[in-house]
């Protein structure tokens, strides 16, 4: 589990949410170095990449559906967040 709740502040007015946070705030890029493999395999490995992000949002896509959260995917100011509690196993 890994749920946080928190009040948020959009333009003064205040609301209570409950959240599952997909990616956390940063300034950096995240990803995999693949430097030192060969161009052929660079290739490779991004095509694979890609196959497995494109299940994975197939399957989100499912269960959003399953519990009518289709259009449900907020972003969050952090600066505007207060009240933060994050629930974890």
């Amino acid at each position: 589990m890994n749920i946080m709740t928190f009040t948020y502040n959009k333009d003064g007015e205040l609301s209570d949410r409950v959240f599952i946070p997909l990616v956390n705030p940063t300034n950096k890029y995240f990803g995999i170095d693949i430097s030192e493999l060969e161009v052929v395999d660079q290739v490779a490995f991004d095509e694979e990449v890609f196959r497995i992000q494109d299940e994975q949002k197939a399957k989100m896509d499912a269960l959003m559906e399953k519990y009518d959260c289709k259009y449900k995917y907020r972003a969050f100011f952090p600066e505007k967040m207060t009240n933060v509690v994050f629930e974890k196993d």
